[in-house]
């Protein structure tokens, strides 16, 4: 029987193995196997040898090294199946330390000759290796766009009194009629705050910081009056601060 095509089924996640800070140390793999004409490999264990390249093709192996990582995989009735790389021969950050990675499939059906199949490139997901180098970090930019799974903490703050926005803070419930001061703009590029009136009286006034020249939506203050109205302030880093709800 002789190895056609290889088709990932799901996008490449992280496993829940972890080491040292909480990195995983595997990867979820799932595929499928068929033959020439599309048909399913008999179910039953195959061996596969799983290696990572620097390149789609010839380069250079940059895990695990030398014969590869050899597992003994089930392949189901549909030719489906399913493994962890990195179980055997862990994965550590330095693995995805270069741009762009391409996993090599070794498969032995137990018939026909060992069949390499085509490396399919790493996206996303194994890319998370690399929080290893973030961990423990007291400060520092991140100079590229970044995406967020999951939950993040978010500061609640409740004042009666006139107040100036802090970098701790995230949401603001105002109580009273007062004063809300934002910080200057240029010193916060992207922060986000939410200011929200839970009082039935009064007017929140929102305002720029004194002397710095900002602006809100081209306006210097803006007034919530109605009981919980509420605004999404962002800054952009220079001079203004734009409505964003």
């Amino acid at each position: 029987m002789h190895i056609r095509r290889f088709a990932l089924i799901a996008v490449l996640t992280l496993s829940a193995v972890t080491i040292e800070a909480g990195v995983p140390t595997s990867i979820n793999v799932q595929g499928r196997l068929t033959d020439s004409n599309g048909t399913p490999f008999i179910a039953g264990p195959r061996v596969m040898t799983f290696k990572i390249y620097d390149s789609a093709i010839d380069g250079t192996e940059i895990w695990p090294g030398g014969i590869g990582e050899t597992q003994s995989v089930l392949v189901d009735p549909d030719g489906l199946w399913s493994t962890r790389i990195g179980a055997i021969m862990p994965l550590t950050s330095s693995v995805f330390a270069d741009s762009v990675c391409w996993l090599e499939i070794i498969v032995d059906d137990g018939a026909d000759v060992r069949t390499t199949l085509p490396r399919i490139r790493l996206v996303t997901g194994p890319y998370a290796q690399r929080v290893a180098t973030v961990d423990g970090a007291t400060g520092g930019t991140i100079m590229s766009p970044i995406s967020i799974e999951g939950t993040v903490a978010t500061t609640v703050r409740t004042t009666d009194s006139n107040t100036t926005l802090g970098a701790d803070d995230s949401v603001l419930l105002v109580s009273d009629s007062l004063i809300v001061t934002l910080p200057v703009a240029a010193s916060c590029a992207g922060r986000q705050y939410v200011i929200k009136k839970i009082s039935t009286a009064g007017t929140t006034l929102i305002v720029t910081s004194p002397g710095s020249g900002d602006l809100i939506d081209g306006e210097t203050e803006l007034k919530h009056s109605i009981q919980y109205q509420s605004t999404t302030l962002v800054s952009d880093g220079v001079r203004n601060w734009f409505v964003i709800d």
